[in-house]
Protein backbone atom coordinates (compact mmCIF):
# COMPACT_ATOMS: atom_id res chain seq x y z
CA UNK A 1 0.00 0.00 0.00
CA UNK A 2 2.86 2.43 0.76
CA UNK A 3 4.74 1.66 -2.45
CA UNK A 4 7.63 -0.08 -0.70
CA UNK A 5 6.98 -3.68 -1.63
CA UNK A 6 4.69 -6.33 -3.07
CA UNK A 7 1.99 -8.40 -1.44
CA UNK A 8 3.31 -11.85 -0.51
CA UNK A 9 0.20 -13.51 -1.89
CA UNK A 10 0.68 -11.73 -5.23
CA UNK A 11 4.33 -12.78 -5.34
CA UNK A 12 3.47 -16.42 -4.60
CA UNK A 13 0.76 -16.54 -7.25
CA UNK A 14 3.09 -14.97 -9.82
CA UNK A 15 5.80 -17.55 -9.11
CA UNK A 16 3.29 -20.40 -9.20
CA UNK A 17 2.24 -19.36 -12.68
CA UNK A 18 5.80 -18.98 -13.91
CA UNK A 19 8.72 -19.51 -11.53
CA UNK A 20 11.19 -18.08 -14.05
CA UNK A 21 9.30 -14.88 -14.75
CA UNK A 22 11.67 -12.69 -12.75
CA UNK A 23 14.73 -14.37 -14.25
CA UNK A 24 13.59 -13.21 -17.71
CA UNK A 25 12.76 -9.71 -16.49
CA UNK A 26 15.13 -7.24 -18.14
CA UNK A 27 13.50 -4.01 -16.89
CA UNK A 28 15.36 -1.84 -14.40
CA UNK A 29 13.05 -0.95 -11.52
CA UNK A 30 13.96 1.89 -9.17
CA UNK A 31 12.60 1.77 -5.64
CA UNK A 32 13.13 3.06 -2.13
CA UNK A 33 14.10 0.54 0.51
CA UNK A 34 14.29 0.82 4.29
CA UNK A 35 17.63 0.67 6.08
CA UNK A 36 16.80 -2.71 7.67
CA UNK A 37 16.41 -4.26 4.22
CA UNK A 38 19.64 -2.69 2.98
CA UNK A 39 21.56 -3.99 5.98
CA UNK A 40 20.13 -7.48 5.45
CA UNK A 41 20.99 -7.49 1.73
CA UNK A 42 24.55 -6.33 2.35
CA UNK A 43 24.99 -8.89 5.13
CA UNK A 44 23.72 -11.65 2.83
CA UNK A 45 26.11 -10.57 0.10
CA UNK A 46 29.03 -10.61 2.55
CA UNK A 47 28.07 -14.07 3.76
CA UNK A 48 27.92 -15.33 0.17
CA UNK A 49 31.42 -13.98 -0.52
CA UNK A 50 32.75 -15.74 2.59
CA UNK A 51 31.26 -19.05 1.49
CA UNK A 52 32.36 -18.66 -2.14
CA UNK A 53 36.00 -17.64 -2.23
CA UNK A 54 36.98 -15.52 -5.21
CA UNK A 55 33.43 -14.41 -6.05
CA UNK A 56 32.15 -10.86 -5.64
CA UNK A 57 28.53 -10.30 -4.63
CA UNK A 58 28.63 -6.67 -3.49
CA UNK A 59 30.46 -3.66 -4.88
CA UNK A 60 30.22 -0.06 -3.67
CA UNK A 61 29.94 2.06 -6.82
CA UNK A 62 29.73 5.47 -5.13
CA UNK A 63 28.44 6.92 -1.85
CA UNK A 64 25.15 5.19 -0.94
CA UNK A 65 25.23 3.22 -4.21
CA UNK A 66 25.81 -0.54 -4.26
CA UNK A 67 25.82 -3.21 -6.94
CA UNK A 68 24.62 -6.58 -5.70
CA UNK A 69 25.03 -9.92 -7.38
CA UNK A 70 27.34 -10.81 -10.27
CA UNK A 71 29.04 -8.05 -12.21
CA UNK A 72 26.69 -8.44 -15.17
CA UNK A 73 23.62 -7.57 -13.09
CA UNK A 74 22.14 -4.05 -13.31
CA UNK A 75 23.22 -1.57 -10.68
CA UNK A 76 20.97 -1.00 -7.66
CA UNK A 77 21.05 2.68 -6.68
CA UNK A 78 20.31 3.42 -3.05
CA UNK A 79 18.21 6.52 -3.69
CA UNK A 80 16.76 5.41 -7.02
CA UNK A 81 18.57 8.09 -9.01
CA UNK A 82 21.18 7.60 -11.68
CA UNK A 83 24.66 8.75 -10.62
CA UNK A 84 26.38 11.14 -13.00
CA UNK A 85 29.36 9.20 -14.37
CA UNK A 86 31.21 12.43 -15.05
CA UNK A 87 30.76 13.79 -11.50
CA UNK A 88 33.81 15.64 -10.33
CA UNK A 89 35.74 13.57 -7.77
CA UNK A 90 36.98 16.65 -5.95
CA UNK A 91 33.45 17.87 -5.26
CA UNK A 92 32.45 14.41 -4.06
CA UNK A 93 35.30 14.31 -1.54
CA UNK A 94 34.44 17.80 -0.34
CA UNK A 95 30.80 16.80 0.16
CA UNK A 96 31.83 13.76 2.18
CA UNK A 97 33.95 15.99 4.40
CA UNK A 98 31.04 18.37 5.01
CA UNK A 99 28.74 15.49 5.89
CA UNK A 100 31.38 14.07 8.24
CA UNK A 101 31.81 17.44 9.92
CA UNK A 102 28.07 17.90 10.29
CA UNK A 103 27.81 14.67 12.28
CA UNK A 104 30.13 15.98 15.02
CA UNK A 105 28.44 19.28 15.86
CA UNK A 106 25.29 20.21 17.72
CA UNK A 107 22.16 21.85 16.34
CA UNK A 108 23.16 25.36 17.38
CA UNK A 109 26.67 25.53 15.89
CA UNK A 110 26.12 24.78 12.22
CA UNK A 111 27.48 27.60 10.08
CA UNK A 112 28.73 28.30 6.59
CA UNK A 113 32.15 28.91 8.09
CA UNK A 114 32.27 25.38 9.44
CA UNK A 115 31.40 24.01 6.01
CA UNK A 116 34.08 26.20 4.42
CA UNK A 117 36.73 24.71 6.69
CA UNK A 118 35.59 21.19 5.80
CA UNK A 119 35.68 22.01 2.09
CA UNK A 120 39.15 23.51 2.35
CA UNK A 121 40.44 20.42 4.14
CA UNK A 122 38.92 18.04 1.60
CA UNK A 123 40.27 19.89 -1.42
CA UNK A 124 43.74 20.43 -0.02
CA UNK A 125 43.34 24.24 -0.22
CA UNK A 126 45.26 26.20 2.42
CA UNK A 127 43.02 28.98 3.73
CA UNK A 128 39.56 29.94 2.44
CA UNK A 129 38.83 28.61 -1.07
CA UNK A 130 37.48 30.89 -3.83
CA UNK A 131 33.83 31.89 -3.48
CA UNK A 132 32.86 30.03 -6.63
CA UNK A 133 34.41 26.85 -5.26
CA UNK A 134 32.63 27.31 -1.92
CA UNK A 135 29.30 27.57 -3.72
CA UNK A 136 30.01 24.45 -5.78
CA UNK A 137 31.08 22.44 -2.75
CA UNK A 138 28.03 23.49 -0.71
CA UNK A 139 25.77 22.49 -3.57
CA UNK A 140 27.49 19.10 -3.88
CA UNK A 141 27.21 18.53 -0.13
CA UNK A 142 23.48 19.19 -0.19
CA UNK A 143 22.95 16.82 -3.13
CA UNK A 144 24.66 13.75 -1.64
CA UNK A 145 22.33 12.12 0.94
CA UNK A 146 23.18 10.08 4.00
CA UNK A 147 21.16 7.79 6.27
CA UNK A 148 19.72 9.22 9.48
CA UNK A 149 17.34 8.18 12.23
CA UNK A 150 15.70 9.64 15.32
CA UNK A 151 15.35 7.77 18.59
CA UNK A 152 15.08 8.28 22.34
CA UNK A 153 18.10 7.30 24.43
CA UNK A 154 18.70 7.36 28.19
CA UNK A 155 20.41 10.61 29.20
CA UNK A 156 24.19 10.03 29.42
CA UNK A 157 25.52 10.35 32.93
CA UNK A 158 22.13 9.70 34.52
CA UNK A 159 21.62 6.96 37.10
CA UNK A 160 19.26 5.12 34.75
CA UNK A 161 21.78 5.24 31.86
CA UNK A 162 24.47 3.72 34.07
CA UNK A 163 22.11 1.09 35.49
CA UNK A 164 20.57 -0.11 32.24
CA UNK A 165 23.94 -0.51 30.51
CA UNK A 166 25.28 -2.44 33.50
CA UNK A 167 22.28 -4.73 33.21
CA UNK A 168 22.82 -5.09 29.48
CA UNK A 169 26.44 -6.12 29.98
CA UNK A 170 25.44 -8.64 32.63
CA UNK A 171 22.98 -10.22 30.20
CA UNK A 172 25.68 -10.38 27.52
CA UNK A 173 28.10 -12.00 29.95
CA UNK A 174 25.54 -14.54 31.17
CA UNK A 175 23.54 -15.31 28.02
CA UNK A 176 25.61 -14.02 25.08
CA UNK A 177 25.02 -11.26 22.55
CA UNK A 178 22.13 -10.92 20.13
CA UNK A 179 21.25 -8.51 17.26
CA UNK A 180 19.89 -5.85 19.64
CA UNK A 181 23.52 -5.13 20.57
CA UNK A 182 24.07 -3.68 17.09
CA UNK A 183 22.36 -0.53 18.39
CA UNK A 184 22.58 1.58 21.54
CA UNK A 185 19.63 1.08 23.88
CA UNK A 186 16.87 3.20 22.44
CA UNK A 187 13.20 3.75 21.71
CA UNK A 188 12.65 4.06 17.95
CA UNK A 189 11.03 7.34 16.91
CA UNK A 190 11.53 7.03 13.13
CA UNK A 191 12.86 4.49 10.71
CA UNK A 192 16.03 5.23 8.78
CA UNK A 193 15.62 7.99 6.22
CA UNK A 194 17.80 9.55 3.54
CA UNK A 195 18.51 13.27 3.70
CA UNK A 196 21.03 15.80 2.42
CA UNK A 197 23.02 18.09 4.71
CA UNK A 198 20.74 20.98 3.79
CA UNK A 199 17.61 19.02 4.66
CA UNK A 200 19.12 18.00 8.00
CA UNK A 201 19.84 21.63 8.83
CA UNK A 202 16.17 22.39 8.16
CA UNK A 203 15.06 19.50 10.39
CA UNK A 204 17.34 20.60 13.23
CA UNK A 205 15.71 24.02 13.04
CA UNK A 206 12.13 22.76 13.47
CA UNK A 207 12.53 19.69 15.71
CA UNK A 208 13.13 21.44 19.08
CA UNK A 209 9.99 23.58 18.87
CA UNK A 210 7.86 20.65 17.75
CA UNK A 211 8.97 18.30 20.53
CA UNK A 212 8.72 20.95 23.26
CA UNK A 213 5.15 21.68 22.22
CA UNK A 214 4.15 18.01 22.40
CA UNK A 215 5.84 17.51 25.76
CA UNK A 216 4.00 20.52 27.14
CA UNK A 217 0.64 19.31 25.82
CA UNK A 218 0.84 15.55 26.48
CA UNK A 219 3.29 14.92 29.31
CA UNK A 220 6.24 12.92 30.46
CA UNK A 221 8.05 9.80 29.32
CA UNK A 222 8.10 6.80 31.66
CA UNK A 223 9.51 3.29 31.84
CA UNK A 224 6.97 0.51 32.22
CA UNK A 225 7.19 -3.22 32.79
CA UNK A 226 9.51 -5.72 31.15
CA UNK A 227 7.65 -7.82 28.56
CA UNK A 228 8.69 -11.22 27.20
CA UNK A 229 7.24 -12.46 23.92
CA UNK A 230 6.98 -15.98 22.57
CA UNK A 231 8.85 -14.78 19.48
CA UNK A 232 12.01 -14.38 21.56
CA UNK A 233 11.96 -10.68 22.46
CA UNK A 234 12.42 -9.03 25.84
CA UNK A 235 11.19 -5.41 25.87
CA UNK A 236 10.86 -2.48 28.21
CA UNK A 237 7.35 -1.10 27.79
CA UNK A 238 7.57 2.67 27.35
CA UNK A 239 4.98 5.41 27.77
CA UNK A 240 5.88 8.24 25.40
CA UNK A 241 2.69 9.61 23.86
CA UNK A 242 4.23 13.06 23.39
CA UNK A 243 7.08 11.70 21.29
CA UNK A 244 4.73 9.43 19.32
CA UNK A 245 2.64 12.49 18.45
CA UNK A 246 5.81 14.36 17.53
CA UNK A 247 6.90 11.53 15.20
CA UNK A 248 3.59 11.66 13.34
CA UNK A 249 3.76 15.44 12.95
CA UNK A 250 7.39 15.30 11.87
CA UNK A 251 6.57 12.77 9.16
CA UNK A 252 3.84 15.02 7.79
CA UNK A 253 5.84 18.26 8.09
CA UNK A 254 9.04 16.86 6.59
CA UNK A 255 7.21 15.51 3.53
CA UNK A 256 5.33 18.75 2.97
CA UNK A 257 8.12 21.26 3.64
CA UNK A 258 11.39 19.43 2.95
CA UNK A 259 10.51 16.61 0.53
CA UNK A 260 11.65 13.93 3.00
CA UNK A 261 10.09 10.51 3.52
CA UNK A 262 10.31 9.88 7.28
CA UNK A 263 8.44 6.89 8.69
CA UNK A 264 7.15 7.48 12.25
CA UNK A 265 7.38 4.59 14.68
CA UNK A 266 5.09 3.62 17.56
CA UNK A 267 7.57 4.89 20.20
CA UNK A 268 6.50 2.30 22.75
CA UNK A 269 9.40 0.02 23.73
CA UNK A 270 13.12 -0.51 24.24
CA UNK A 271 14.37 -3.80 22.77
CA UNK A 272 16.48 -5.38 25.50
CA UNK A 273 17.07 -8.73 23.80
CA UNK A 274 15.91 -10.85 20.87
CA UNK A 275 16.39 -14.30 19.35
CA UNK A 276 15.86 -15.94 22.74
CA UNK A 277 13.70 -19.01 22.01
CA UNK A 278 14.11 -20.46 25.52
CA UNK A 279 11.41 -19.30 27.91
CA UNK A 280 13.74 -19.99 30.81
CA UNK A 281 16.39 -17.67 29.39
CA UNK A 282 13.80 -14.98 28.65
CA UNK A 283 12.64 -15.07 32.25
CA UNK A 284 16.20 -14.84 33.55
CA UNK A 285 16.83 -11.78 31.37
CA UNK A 286 13.56 -10.29 32.57
CA UNK A 287 14.68 -10.74 36.18
CA UNK A 288 17.91 -8.84 35.47
CA UNK A 289 16.00 -5.76 34.31
CA UNK A 290 12.99 -6.19 36.59
CA UNK A 291 14.11 -7.96 39.78
CA UNK A 292 11.46 -9.57 41.96
CA UNK A 293 13.59 -8.89 45.02
CA UNK A 294 11.70 -6.72 47.49
CA UNK A 295 14.87 -5.81 49.35
CA UNK A 296 16.99 -2.68 49.22
CA UNK A 297 18.69 -3.55 45.91
CA UNK A 298 15.36 -4.13 44.16
CA UNK A 299 13.92 -0.92 45.56
CA UNK A 300 16.92 1.06 44.32
CA UNK A 301 16.51 -0.32 40.79
CA UNK A 302 12.82 0.51 40.73
CA UNK A 303 13.46 4.04 42.01
CA UNK A 304 16.14 4.57 39.36
CA UNK A 305 13.80 3.43 36.60
CA UNK A 306 10.98 5.62 37.90
CA UNK A 307 13.22 8.72 37.75
CA UNK A 308 14.74 7.91 34.33
CA UNK A 309 15.42 10.80 31.95
CA UNK A 310 15.76 10.63 28.18
CA UNK A 311 17.05 12.60 25.19
CA UNK A 312 15.81 12.82 21.62
CA UNK A 313 18.80 11.94 19.43
CA UNK A 314 19.29 12.53 15.70
CA UNK A 315 22.08 10.30 14.37
CA UNK A 316 23.78 9.74 11.04
CA UNK A 317 24.79 6.21 10.03
CA UNK A 318 28.55 6.01 9.50
CA UNK A 319 29.01 2.29 8.79
CA UNK A 320 26.84 -0.80 8.88
CA UNK A 321 27.66 -4.01 10.64
CA UNK A 322 25.86 -7.34 10.93
CA UNK A 323 25.32 -9.79 13.75
CA UNK A 324 27.29 -12.41 11.82
CA UNK A 325 30.34 -10.13 11.99
CA UNK A 326 29.57 -8.53 15.34
CA UNK A 327 32.61 -10.10 17.03
CA UNK A 328 34.94 -8.67 14.36
CA UNK A 329 33.27 -5.38 13.42
CA UNK A 330 31.25 -4.47 16.50
CA UNK A 331 27.91 -2.63 16.31
CA UNK A 332 26.64 -0.18 13.69
CA UNK A 333 28.55 3.09 13.95
CA UNK A 334 26.67 6.38 14.25
CA UNK A 335 27.60 10.05 14.47
CA UNK A 336 25.42 12.11 16.77
CA UNK A 337 24.06 15.17 14.95
CA UNK A 338 21.74 16.61 17.61
CA UNK A 339 20.64 15.71 21.15
CA UNK A 340 17.64 17.35 22.82
CA UNK A 341 16.82 16.65 26.50
CA UNK A 342 13.18 15.62 26.85
CA UNK A 343 12.09 17.73 29.78
CA UNK A 344 8.42 18.27 30.51
CA UNK A 345 7.60 21.95 30.87
CA UNK A 346 4.62 23.38 32.70
CA UNK A 347 1.79 24.63 30.55
CA UNK A 348 1.50 28.37 30.23
CA UNK A 349 -1.23 29.83 32.48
Amino acid sequence: EDGRGIEVSTLIETLKRDRLTFERDSDTIKYYVTENVKVSLLAAASEYEEQNAGESACRQISPLCYELGHAAMPTIHDMGEEEDEAEDQEAEEAAAAVNSHLGTIGPNVISDGDADVACATATGVQGPPPESQIAENHEAADEIPASYLLNIQPSPGSAFHTLIYQMRQKCADDFGYDPTYLYPLHVSVTGFFEASAGQIRQLIHVIPEMIVRELRDVGEISVGEVICTKTGYILFDMKAAAVANFAQRLGETSARQFGLHIRPKAVNHISLACNRPSEEVREKIRNVYEPTDSGEAGDLIRETQASATFDLVLSRLISRSSFERFAEDGPHKFAEVARIPLQVQDKAP
